[in-house]
Formats: structure tokens, C-alpha cells, sequence
């Protein structure tokens, strides 16, 4: 299956979110460099949607802590990036890679 990045932030469903609004100010930005374990990432409060760019491997996303190869919420491929929207009950998001030297930035909006 190929991945395409995603213009349109998405649920938990993953189906696209119609008339998502992604324009705003960028609240956090997170960058990891070396995510050999889980990197679990606090949202701000004030976050609707984030972008999870997987930009040199792919990476497991979970929409809590304890993200593993057994237990995530989606996969975002090498070289691309998905919006997602934030589900208010979401406080925390994890993220490991899936190959060694993966390379990862989140961007709350």
C-alpha cells in the first residue's frame, strides 16, 4: 500500500475531516533526531490538529504513551507527513520508529 500525505486533517477512523481548517499558528514544535525508543509528546492544551512528519523512516504513532510494534493507532511512511485531528480526550501522543535512524518532528496546530 502506498502512502500519500494526507491535505485534510483526519479522525481516529481515519477518514478525512471535510472543511478542517489547518491554517493557524504553529503552537509546538517537536523535533527528534534519534527516536530509538518510544518518544511520548504532551499536547498542548490548546491544540486542535497536529502534522506528524516521519522524514527519514517510518514511525508508529499512538494516540496515548506506550506506543509499540504491537500496539499503535497508525503508521505515517518514510518521506511523508498526516495531519490528525485532536480528539479532546487525546492529551498524549507517542511515537517510535519503525527502521533505525528515524528522524521525526510533530507540528501542533
Amino acid at each position: 500500500m502506498s502512502q500519500i500525505s494526507s491535505t485534510l486533517p483526519i479522525d481516529g477512523n481515519q477518514k478525512p475531516i471535510q472543511n478542517a481548517n489547518l491554517v493557524g499558528p504553529v503552537l509546538v514544535a517537536t523535533f527528534d533526531a534519534t527516536i530509538s525508543s518510544a518518544t511520548s509528546i504532551t499536547l498542548n492544551a490548546a491544540t486542535t490538529s497536529f502534522e506528524i512528519l516521519a522524514i527519514t523512516q517510518p514511525v508508529y504513532v499512538r494516540f496515548q504513551a506506550s506506543v509499540s510494534t504491537s500496539a499503535f493507532d497508525a503508521v505515517v511512511g518514510a518521506n511523508t507527513s498526516k495531519v490528525f485531528y485532536r480528539d479532546p480526550s487525546v492529551t498524549v501522543i507517542s511515537v517510535l520508529e519503525a527502521a533505525a535512524t528515524a528522524n521525526v518532528a510533530v507540528i501542533e496546530r
